[in-house]
């Protein structure tokens, strides 16, 4: 683990500024000017950790000494930005009443707590990768610290600067530790590449790509917990369609009106009425609530209150007609509901349904429209009241005159009314978030021409056995050498197949044991320059497989430089 330690110092020191750049950004955004500043001093610490991989480069320097103050500078850093995790760790957990509550106020909260998370997680990381790299290694009998070929000891004789600084590198030196550091970076991080490729564009596509993931990763975990939030709240979706009059159909109707006063007692003498047909019976529930209803014919009770009414009254009850008053200075809020159950203000149908408020002291006519109510197999009508005309009594008394023309309404509003799924809300959030991958990563694919996955992972765009050829990955291989047996000596030649193996397919499923399995040049090899280095062959986005067969020889290839691909 620690012989690519300096390739992966970099590029943690290189996940340092692409996390503390945005994050000073928020810092002046959300905390002002102070904040701001403060966020500031981070930059000297990105310029410390630059000055060490440069003197690591060009310096034979006391590795334990330089690891210390990396590690020392990586604790620190989070304390450029303390008020801003300050604030992030209070929006997570605060103190109430002796318990720790989540809590998720506004906006700027998803930032904040990415900004706390990521901030505090890369300077942990960054410190138990160096630790655990080191046990593993002492545990395995290797050097805790790289050693390069041919270096002294760490620590070298002489004087105290020297003993820090070490003595210069020669010109071979720099150039093999270099050749190790690109080797890594472009081949094994999001800054990989094809040889051919420009080494700023790698850099640039990488950091998008870095970006576009934590993008992603914010809003899977906003769009998570909004679908949390909404589960946990036991609300109801609402579904709405228009249907004819004649599908809503409901034999177990009866009408009920229910009132509410919030204020202030209902009147006694309020009266519901409706001429000329059967009158309806009051039921006070409190003083400031009570709801009127049908009496159920004898015979047709049944269990839970529910009436069966002859098919001769479908589809509605035809006297919904009726009128309400009552006097003095109280506004009243009404429901009128049709179904098998007595309407109250209690009731599920009231509960659903929004109330009308009726202000005192005027004379009103009112039309009602029908809307259908359904919920857990539970069905019933709203009968939504509009207010057609309103005047001035001229007393204190108030007067409500209500009709329903059910006959003149040709189309119902209905509305399904379900409680939320926790695999629904889960399916719903997953395509919300598939949906938001797929919109970035065809943009990223568009304009760098690979997929995000590509570039975080070394995956080629093309693979022709998926995941199942894992499992005959061996067998792929060796049918693909019995059809091809040229195939491999057109990719060392550099033709056709080396340029698709390169950008298509990849080339490990085809490397046998007899071939080369590296095609990184030995330091015998001619030094190509200018265009000749870009078309003399190709470097993999991610390591090819190798044989157990040449393994000595592979360890040694790779701490030799490579001469024949130059990355800048």
């Amino acid at each position: 683990m620690t012989q690519n330690l300096l390739p992966i110092r970099i590029l943690f020191h290189s996940a340092f500024a692409l996390v503390y750049l945005p994050t000073i950004a928020l810092a002046f955004a959300i905390g002002g000017i102070y904040v701001g500043y403060l966020s500031l001093s981070a930059l000297a610490a990105l310029v410390i950790f630059a000055a060490l991989d440069i003197l690591t480069i060009r310096r034979k320097v006391n590795q334990k000494a330089v690891l210390c103050i990396d590690i020392l500078v990586a604790i620190g850093l989070p304390g450029c930005v303390w008020p801003l995790l300050v604030s992030g760790i209070s929006e997570i957990v605060f103190l109430h009443d002796d318990t720790y509550t989540t809590y998720l106020p506004n906006l700027r909260t998803p930032l904040e707590l990415t900004a706390t998370f990521t901030v505090i997680g890369l300077s942990t990381l960054y410190v138990l990768y160096i630790v655990v790299a080191a046990v593993v290694s002492k545990v395995s009998g290797n050097a805790a610290l790289p050693r390069y070929p041919d270096e002294s000891p760490l620590a070298s004789p002489g004087t105290r600067r020297n003993a820090f600084l070490g003595r210069q590198r020669t010109a071979t030196e720099r150039a093999m530790v270099i050749d190790h550091c690109t080797s890594y970076i472009f081949q094994r991080s999001i800054f990989r590449k094809h040889a051919f490729e420009p080494t700023g564009w790698a850099i640039f596509r990488g950091t998008i790509a870095v970006y576009c993931c934590v993008g992603l990763l914010l809003f899977a975990a906003y769009e998570g917990y909004s679908e949390g939030v909404t589960y946990g709240k036991d609300g109801m979706s609402v579904q709405e369609r228009v249907l004819a009059s004649a599908q809503v159909e409901s034999l177990e109707t009866y009408l009920s009106v229910a009132m509410l006063s919030p204020s202030q007692p209902i009147p006694s003498d309020l009266k519901v009425a409706r001429p000329g047909h059967t009158p309806l019976t009051q039921t006070v529930t409190a003083s400031d609530s009570q709801f009127w209803s049908e009496n159920a014919p004898l015979g047709d009770l049944v269990d839970g209150g529910v009436a069966t009414y002859p098919s001769s009254a479908y589809p509605f009850i035809k006297d919904n007609d009726f009128n309400v008053s009552w006097s003095g200075d109280v506004t009243v809020n009404i429901w009128i509901t049709t179904s098998g159950v007595y309407g109250s203000t209690d009731s599920i149908q009231a509960l659903y349904t929004p109330g009308f408020r009726i202000p005192p002291f005027k004379e009103y006519d009112i039309a009602l429209i029908i809307i259908s109510y359904e919920m857990n197999n539970f069905e019933w009508l709203f009968l939504e009241p509009h207010i057609e005309t309103a005047a001035a009594s001229g007393s204190n008394t108030t007067t409500a005159r209500f009709s329903c023309s059910w006959q003149t309404q040709r189309q119902i509003t209905h509305r399904d009314l379900t409680p939320p799924s926790g695999p629904a809300l889960f399916a719903q959030a997953l395509s919300a978030i598939g949906g938001a991958y797929a919109f970035i990563d065809g943009v990223f694919a568009l304009i760098f021409g690979r997929t995000m996955l590509a570039i975080l992972f070394g995956s080629k765009s093309i693979s022709p056995f998926g995941l199942l050829g894992i499992i005959t990955r061996a067998r792929l291989r060796h049918l693909i050498n019995e059809q091809y047996p040229r195939l491999q000596e057109d990719i060392e030649r550099g033709g056709m197949a080396a340029y698709i193996s390169e950008v298509a397919v990849d080339p490990g499923l085809v490397l046998t044991s007899n071939s080369p399995p590296n095609r990184v040049a030995a330091p015998s090899q001619v030094v190509h320059t200018g265009d000749d280095a870009e078309v003399t062959g190709l470097i993999p986005l991610r390591p090819m497989e190798r044989s157990n067969g040449n393994s000595s020889h592979l360890a040694q290839e790779d701490c030799e430089p490579s001469r024949k691909h130059s990355y800048e």
